[in-house]
């Protein structure tokens, strides 16, 4: 009982944390201010106690989505009235406010009780600017306790892509998944890579692996005494045979998506290939210097 009283007397010492969000992944960084909040960074965290700290999150405006989240990803919420189901983007969101983005991330990964609500986000503040409201409480938890501060900050793993592979010296070449030291242009050897890139993929692999993932989805439809519906097939850009008809044969569902991907490297990724590696030869030939991507090809 005295341990449990002494730890709820620490936990009860806050302190104010600056996160400065650019560049940083929304849900990387969510995971990170999550913790803090909670108090999951000291050795004295416990789960009914209240030992999280204060989180200043600045430059929220600039904060980047890993992957196509920016466009697939979806907010919804309802105005309480009949049809007022509403929907953004995350792009749209992002606009828009997006403070309320971090946030409602950040809610998403606390505990789901009346302390994150009463107490936790209340420590929560965001701004969209640099501009830091509560810059003398930040002042003062760095010349407090400035080891504390510094071992609080974002990992590497929170920043978005681009700015990982400046930290650790590496560049990640789009659409060749190959890790080139920028550090060392001459190293990087053009030709080695054309001739291990420039090949066709694998369809036979794609063709029987796929056959197996759609009898599946017809196995668990079949399950239910119902067929594969419609917009399962339009995910794999199948064409739907109709309501009431039998599901695509497996065999046929492989050989149409395989035939997609062929086409599909035929006219598009073959030559985002190409470029990728034109644009590696023009970074080692200006010795290093701005890595310039290949131009998006659609």
């Amino acid at each position: 009982m005295a341990s449990a009283t002494v730890r709820a007397a620490n936990a009860s010492t806050k302190v104010w944390h600056t996160v400065d969000a650019s560049g940083m992944v929304v849900g990387r960084l969510a995971q990170h201010v999550a913790k803090l909040l909670q108090g999951k960074n000291k050795p004295i965290y416990t789960p009914g106690a209240d030992c999280g700290d204060y989180v200043v999150i600045l430059n929220a405006d600039k904060v980047k989505f890993s992957g196509r989240k920016a466009t697939d990803k979806m907010y919804y919420w309802h105005t309480g009235f009949p049809g007022g189901l509403k929907q953004r983007t995350a792009a749209e969101m992002f606009e828009k406010a997006p403070d309320r983005i971090l946030r409602r991330a950040i809610k998403g990964m606390l505990p789901k009780n009346r302390m994150t609500k009463s107490t936790l986000l209340r420590r929560l503040r965001i701004e969209a600017s640099e501009s830091n409201k509560w810059a003398s409480q930040c002042v003062s938890t760095a010349a407090g306790a400035p080891a504390y501060a510094a071992a609080s900050k974002p990992p590497a793993s929170v920043m978005g892509s681009a700015s990982a592979s400046d930290a650790s010296d590496e560049l990640e070449i789009p659409f060749l998944r190959h890790h080139i030291s920028v550090s060392d242009p001459e190293g990087i050897d053009v030709d080695a890579m054309r001739e291990e890139t420039l090949e066709e993929p694998d369809f036979g692999l794609l063709r029987t692996v796929f056959e197996d993932v759609w009898q599946k989805e017809v196995d668990f439809w079949a399950a239910r005494d119902e067929v594969v519906p419609e917009d399962i097939y339009d995910k794999h850009g199948l064409a739907f045979p109709g309501d009431g008809a039998a599901p695509m044969a497996a065999a046929d569902a492989a050989e149409a998506v395989t035939a997609q991907a062929r086409a599909y490297w035929e006219e598009v990724g073959k030559q985002q290939q190409q470029d990728a590696l034109d644009a590696l030869a023009a970074y080692k030939a200006a010795d290093g210097g701005e890595w310039k991507a290949a131009p998006e090809r659609s």
